[in-house]
């Protein structure tokens, strides 16, 4: 690599070396002058000088991808969604969608039958015109659905539509739980919004057609928080009420006119969205410690909406779906203990779904009559103490723990037993009733759960010489996904199973016969013959069910 004879150059400083004694000897005081010589040709070639080469580049993840981290979270929602829940596709008709789709000729005639859905309450169960329009317009793309090789009429479009609103509800209560900056961060969001995806309590609303007001209303229940709340800067900085309309901190109206819209919409679905208006003061009072009167002066309209629809629901429901009568006439102490049942018995289904089913057994409390178990005393007296006591250690656990009680508190009192709705003579609850309320308890339990993954994770030794941060964060990590994983994938299994049963309902009604007894749920067994005789033609089976 060198040039024969080219010229060595070679220079020598002046240096200090010691002597054996340890002194110093000065070998230089002057610089020593330059020698050059020829490179012989004979001497060896020196070695090339070695070549720095920069460390590989690293390998792009595809986590890090700014696409899939914006929409990474959404899609595995829905992917996990559909994974547990899409055996409600081939659900069979059940209970009362005869009287909702497949024996309603107002939905199965034309223009003029669509017009009496918003005009007319007395041509549909309930006065809820978009679901009706919803079915209206689907019977005119696909009809009825079609007869598989068993013989049994199945609507799968009719399912599928459910499904894909309640993924639709999934994705806006992710969106909006991040909005909010919960303690948990993007992951509490993230994992409150996939329990709610695929808990077991939630496949009812999405099996069974004629809760299509739960999986509709729901789309527009959780887009009029998200324009509310944000319209009320909750999901963003604090601004000052006289800002500017230029000022970017200044409020958005276009988001509170889609709130009210929004809601209406929700209203016009299913009137159990009428917590809304009470649920965004609660969020701005957890939020900020306080509502103005103003917050209060622009939710006027959403309470307005939301007492006239209540008003006109109660009307129907008496009239119209039979809520009246001496079996609806209890007194104000059976309806609280009613209510305070209620509370726990959706807490403790939540948390632990396992038995869900159609039908729960009915509480021994019977109009007209004195209440002899005083063991459902426990539960209303228990629901006020906790209600108070989250409210004193609101400084000390902060005001999340109240806000969640009262949103879910809230979500359910219009099914509470204040007010008649008919399926009270078969039950008192019921899994499609705390589909939008139960939100609340599911994230909280979440962020319960990840605040003690946080608070072990900071109690970890950390050996000297590594990060402590580091190490504490790859605890909590690792930790939150074993644990949170496989209860996620638990309650999958679960609602896979349940969502499967609605493939048969022979089977779903003879297992849910099998948690009641004959008599306290007769509903069990009337629906049980229902389907033996219609579906199945099995008449004398049939007759057994209808006996018992």
């Amino acid at each position: 690599p060198y040039p024969s004879r080219a010229p060595f150059t070679c220079s020598v400083s002046p240096r200090v070396l010691r002597h054996s004694s340890h002194s110093p000897v000065i070998l230089f005081s002057t610089p020593f002058p330059t020698i050059e010589a020829p490179l012989s040709t004979d001497s060896p070639t020196p070695a090339p000088p070695p070549t720095l080469t920069p460390p590989p580049a690293p390998v792009p993840s595809l986590l890090d991808d700014p696409t899939v981290r914006r929409f990474g979270p959404a899609a595995a929602l829905v992917l996990l969604t559909f994974l547990f829940l899409f055996p409600c596709i081939r659900a069979m008709y059940i209970w009362d969608d005869p009287s909702w789709l497949l024996n309603n000729t107002t939905i199965q005639s034309g223009p003029l039958g669509l017009m009496k859905v918003w005009t007319d309450p007395a041509t549909t169960p309930h006065y809820y015109p978009l679901v009706f329009t919803s079915y209206w317009l689907e019977f005119h793309l696909w009809g009825l659905g079609s007869v598989g090789p068993d013989g049994i009429l199945r609507g799968a479009g009719y399912h599928f539509d459910n499904l894909l609103l309640h993924i639709g509800s999934v994705l806006l209560l992710f969106g909006l739980l991040k909005s909010l900056r919960l303690p948990g961060g993007k992951l509490g969001a993230w994992l409150a919004a996939a329990f709610w995806a695929v808990h077991p309590m939630t496949v009812e609303s999405v099996a069974w057609v004629a809760e299509r007001k739960n999986v509709l209303s729901g789309i527009f229940f959780f887009g009029a928080l998200w324009c509310a709340l944000a319209f009320f800067r909750v999901t963003k900085p604090e601004a000052p009420d006289d800002a500017a309309p230029g000022d970017p901190a200044a409020p958005h109206w276009g988001l509170y006119i889609a709130s009210i819209f929004l809601f209406l919409g929700a209203m016009l679905s299913k009137t159990a969205a009428c917590f809304a208006p009470p649920a965004i003061l609660l969020l701005i009072w957890w939020r900020r410690g306080k509502i103005s009167l103003r917050e209060i002066l622009l939710t006027l309209p959403h309470f307005a909406i939301a007492v006239g629809f209540g008003l006109v629901t109660a009307t129907l429901e008496s009239r119209q779906a039979g809520a009246t009568g001496p079996e609806f006439d209890f007194s104000l102490l059976q309806r609280i203990l009613i209510a305070g049942n209620d509370i726990f018995f959706y807490i403790g289904k939540l948390l632990l779904p396992n038995p869900v089913m159609q039908i729960y057994p009915r509480w021994n409390i019977i109009a007209g009559q004195p209440v002899t178990n005083h063991a459902l005393y426990i539960a209303p007296i228990a629901a006020v103490v906790v209600a108070i006591l989250l409210f004193l250690l609101r400084k000390i656990i902060t005001r999340g723990p109240l806000a969640a009680y009262l949103f879910f508190v809230g979500g359910l009192f219009p099914v509470m037993g204040f007010i008649n709705f008919y399926t009270m003579i078969y039950s008192f609850v019921a899994d499609h009733y705390q589909y939008l309320a139960g939100t609340a308890i599911i994230v909280l339990a979440v962020e319960v759960g990840l605040w003690i993954l946080r608070t072990l994770a900071g109690q970890i030794p950390v050996q000297k010489g590594f990060d402590a941060q580091s190490e504490q964060l790859r605890f909590y990590r690792i930790t939150a996904s074993l644990l949170f994983g496989g209860l996620l994938l638990s309650a999958g299994a679960l609602a896979f199973g349940q969502a499967s049963l609605y493939r048969d309902t022979r089977e779903l009604w003879t297992i849910n016969s099998t948690y009641n007894k004959p008599r306290g749920a007769f509903g069990v067994w009337h629906n049980l013959g229902d389907t033996l005789y219609l579906d199945f033609h099995d008449p004398a089976e049939a007759m057994k069910a209808y006996q018992t």
